[in-house]
């Protein structure tokens, strides 16, 4: 008879490099002492241990193991609903075996890079620069992209203001940039500014802007 198995959740959550866990519950339904293997199935296999993998469960008993994910840290593990199934197989009858199914949630890792060019300009009124930004991480992303300066005397055009980045992908904006009060006379001014890529989070997911 195949036995009953059941988890004490379907829905799990862990980071990339940390761990989580489970705990599965197996009823052996026969009239005899059984043992059973437990194993993971799906997409999360490999980043699973069950322990123990094996138990013994007399008649009508029922046996408890725990499973854990270790996902790898890193770009390299992807976020988002990862499926997965906790097998028991009968030792006694290969055929008598039952899965519960559920989803392991990995969490996302956020790592951009981001250069300007030119890191210098020149202008008396207005200059105008590239800002290029890489998605490295394991989630895409959407940014929203931020132009200042500390003493608030340039004032920035940035288009466009919003940037979607796939996985493994690079977008690029065009800034331009004006003194608020230009300078006619003495020597030249140095200003420095900063252009940042602010992640939207879920539910910040705006429309980008149209043509």
């Amino acid at each position: 008879m195949d036995p009953v198995v059941t988890v004490d959740t379907d829905s799990v959550s862990v980071e990339p490099g940390g761990q989580a866990s489970l705990t599965v519950r197996v009823r052996n339904v026969s009239s005899i002492v059984e043992g059973f293997r437990i194993d993971v199935l799906g997409e999360a296999s490999p980043w699973a241990r069950v322990l123990p993998d094996h138990l013994e469960v007399l008649p009508q008993g029922e046996g408890i193991a725990t499973v854990l994910f270790s996902p790898p840290s890193g770009v390299a593990t992807r976020a988002g609903a990862v499926p997965f199934g906790v097998r028991a197989t009968s030792q006694v009858d290969a055929n008598a075996s039952a899965v519960a199914e559920g989803d392991l949630s990995v969490g996302g890792v956020s790592l951009s890079q981001a250069k300007i060019t030119p890191v210098t300009s020149k202008g008396r009124f207005s200059a105008k620069h590239r800002v290029e930004f890489s998605n490295w991480g394991n989630t895409p992303v959407r940014l929203r992209l931020e132009a200042s300066d500390p003493d608030n005397a340039l004032g920035f055009l940035v288009t466009p203001e919003f940037l979607d980045l796939p996985l493994g992908t690079s977008g690029h904006a065009k800034v331009k940039v004006r003194a608020r009060k230009p300078q006619f006379r003495g020597m030249p001014l140095r200003r420095t500014f900063r252009v940042v890529g602010r992640p939207l989070l879920a539910g910040q997911f705006e429309p980008a802007p149209g043509p």
